[in-house]
């Protein structure tokens, strides 16, 4: 184990430097900047893996993201660093672990984020003559504490003028029992507004408010991710002669499960098979607000939920749609790698969850979707089963540009595999921490395994081959006693090497 964990180690340092290499692209008629490659960051926030029609669901619509898919490569076991946002959106910019870059909560408040002190990819670019831009949510402290977005202010009219010109606030007037977003109403089924009611009866309930779920009067015209579309088109259009990278992040599927028609009649609540893999929990999940919300909704609650999350989906993929478009029409598809990712995932009723609000390490939320899109370079079509890690993005990016990734980094490029090297067997890793580390969950998947380490709770061994589901508990198991030992070391050696502060709750041998 130790071999190939000093072997991603070696190749997040020096691989990117080796296999970097500055290629020559098509000049476009009539531009005169300097050839180049840019890159189109496209992100999601909570998006499950399995929601997408390129990684076979049979009932979401994604046609433009299944287009990105089919016309470059999906990773099929892309793992998040954290199952949440900000400590995740930190390692995708920085190729370290949540431990190593210190932001291991969400940033809120008085919490720190990523400044200048961050070696991260858009200053390393920016320092390369890119264009740096971003729209959408960041999750990372203000802007203006990175320089290479000190300077990047939206143009042009503003999501509020936006909203007004096509949904004006005073056609809606507040009407009694309605629920409102941002002005304008949003239409919740009866049951639904009963159990909204009743979740806002609770104690500690979130900040924001999960358990609105249901048609937003607003129309797609009029969200504030129709504004990010409409200034990533115009930046893409302002920049078309320069080099850039440009994100455009948003926040569905996220809670507020809200979304207009078409996306909201396009699916039918019944049509869902509800999750079957329903498992023995320890009290401090039971407890948590995911699995508590989805207690209080029911089956009937929990369908309501898939229907607006699924339909957030798609209206995600139209605004996708609308983006490639553009760059089609600009003539820079050929020099412009498209990524497509999220921080994480959702539970979608698995194990009788929803959200993510759960202290554990499920697939349905630490598994995201990624894919890379590169026409020429990039082979079409491809789905490399390696481990793909949020610390492997800084590394990938920097790899295909040509620029030569920071010394120290915990993650590897990931074009290797992109262009066809067959999976090394290298294991995946996630982490949660509690504040103050008062205590800590981390994961090893490999070799069809997962280890999950619990240090205030039970931890769990199971085998992803046999029980995908992970309904069945191995650690105590005497037969699968072995694997859990040699995870378990393999875990602390990973926590060793990255100087994880986690370790000092981590027992040299498993508790049983």
């Amino acid at each position: 184990m130790w071999r190939s964990l000093s072997r991603r180690r070696f190749l997040s340092v020096a691989g990117s430097g080796i296999l970097a290499g500055e290629f020559g692209f098509r000049r476009l008629e009539g531009q005169t900047a300097r050839e180049g490659l840019n890159i189109l960051f496209l992100m999601t926030d909570q998006h499950n893996a399995r929601v997408l029609g390129c990684s076979g669901n049979p009932i979401v619509q994604t046609p433009n993201l299944d287009r990105l898919a089919a016309e470059g490569v999906r990773f099929t076991n892309a793992y998040c660093a954290t199952p949440f946002c900000s400590p995740t959106r930190g390692s995708l910019v920085t190729g370290l672990w949540p431990h190593e870059h210190g932001i291991i909560q969400n940033v809120d408040g008085a919490a720190h984020g990523i400044t200048d002190a961050n070696a991260i990819t858009e200053n390393l670019l920016l320092d390369r003559g890119y264009k740096t831009s971003h729209r959408g949510k960041w999750h990372l402290g203000p802007y203006s504490d990175v320089r290479c977005y000190r300077d990047d202010k939206p143009e042009g009219r503003g999501w509020g003028m936006l909203r007004e010109a096509v949904c004006p606030e005073a056609d809606y007037p507040p009407q009694e029992g309605e629920v409102r977003l941002f002005g304008r109403p949003v239409i919740m089924q009866d049951f639904m507004l009963e159990a909204h009611r009743t979740w806002d009866s609770y104690d500690k309930i979130p900040p924001q408010d999960i358990s609105i779920i249901g048609r937003s009067i607003l129309p797609r015209e009029g969200t504030v991710e129709a504004w990010y579309t409409e200034q990533v088109c115009g930046l893409m259009e302002k920049h078309r002669s320069e080099n850039w990278m440009i994100t455009w992040s948003v926040s569905p599927p996220h809670a507020f499960w809200v979304c207009p028609d078409p996306y909201y009649g396009m699916y039918d609540p019944a049509g869902f098979a509800l999750p079957t893999n329903l498992s023995e929990m320890p009290d401090v999940v039971r407890q948590s607000v995911g699995y508590r919300l989805a207690q209080l909704l029911g089956e009937r609650g929990i369908r309501e939920y898939l229907r607006c999350y699924y339909g957030q989906v798609s209206m995600v993929d139209w605004y996708t749609g609308q983006i490639l478009a553009k760059l089609d029409e600009l003539g820079l598809a050929e020099r412009t790698l498209v990524v497509f990712t999220s921080d994480h995932g959702d539970m979608q009723g698995g194990h009788g969850i929803v959200c993510k609000s759960v202290p554990a390490m499920y697939e349905e939320i630490t598994r995201v979707p990624l894919m890379f899109r590169l026409p020429g370079r990039i082979p079409a079509g491809g789905t490399p089963d390696v481990h793909a890690l949020s610390v492997d993005m800084m590394p990938t990016l920097l790899d295909y540009v040509g620029v030569p990734a920071p010394e120290g980094i915990a993650g590897r490029s990931l074009r290797p595999f992109i262009e066809g090297q067959p999976d090394d067997g290298a294991p995946a890793f996630s982490e949660r921490t509690g504040l103050n580390y008062n205590w800590v969950e981390r994961m090893i998947c490999r070799d069809g395994w997962k280890y999950v380490f619990h240090s205030a709770w039970p931890s769990e061994l199971y085998s992803l081959k046999d029980d995908p589901g992970e309904v069945r508990n191995l650690f105590g198991d005497p037969g699968a006693q072995a694997v859990r030992d040699d995870l378990h070391r393999q875990l602390r050696e990973w926590m060793t090497a990255t100087k994880d502060a986690g370790l000092a709750r981590m027992p040299e041998t498993p508790k049983t």
